[in-house]
């Protein structure tokens, strides 16, 4: 009985940790979105083991990016690996971030602004402050975790800088 039951409930817990993680994902990504002021959509959230969630297709968008702009972010996998016993009993803590094939786009538009500005000066906020420089929604998001990561990795990659404006160019 005791043994059939708690098999149940592991099984039980197995079936939805995977909904239930990815629930929390994207409520976080979408208070880290408002917090950004630019849009961040991610295709698919998957759990590895446990102690890992998987990011797959993350785009990152200028709030004042056409429909036909390129995003200004792209993570082709974002893996995020968390200590486990850290998830039960405390805020959960970071182990490792790995990053695969990120594409950033540096774009200055033919009217002389550009793609990146604001969400440059939004993330230095965040780093600036302990309590995210004022961002609204930014403290909710990391208030949730533990923010030391001990380890961050990043595999391929591209820069792209594209400048559409005829009067001056991205470099001085």
């Amino acid at each position: 009985g005791l043994v059939a039951l708690v098999l149940g409930a592991a099984v039980g817990v197995w079936l939805a940790l995977p909904s239930f993680v990815e629930d929390k994902v994207r409520k976080s990504l979408t208070r880290v979105s408002d917090s950004l002021g630019s849009e961040v959509v991610v295709d698919v959230v998957e759990t590895r083991r446990a102690d890992t969630v998987v990011l797959r297709g993350v785009t990152v968008r200028d709030s004042k990016a056409s429909s036909d702009e390129s995003p200004v972010l792209y993570f082709g996998e974002v893996a995020i690996e968390v200590d486990r016993l850290s998830v039960v009993f405390s805020k959960p803590r970071l182990i490792a971030v790995r990053v695969k094939d990120p594409q950033l786009l540096v774009l200055r538009r033919p009217d002389g602004t550009d793609n990146i500005g604001e969400l440059r000066e939004r993330v230095q906020r965040w780093l600036d402050s302990p309590k995210a420089g004022g961002v609204p929604g930014a403290e909710s998001v990391f208030d949730e975790i533990d923010t030391q990561i001990p380890t961050v990795e990043v595999t391929g990659g591209q820069l792209i800088v594209r400048d559409l404006s005829a009067e001056r160019t991205l470099i001085p």
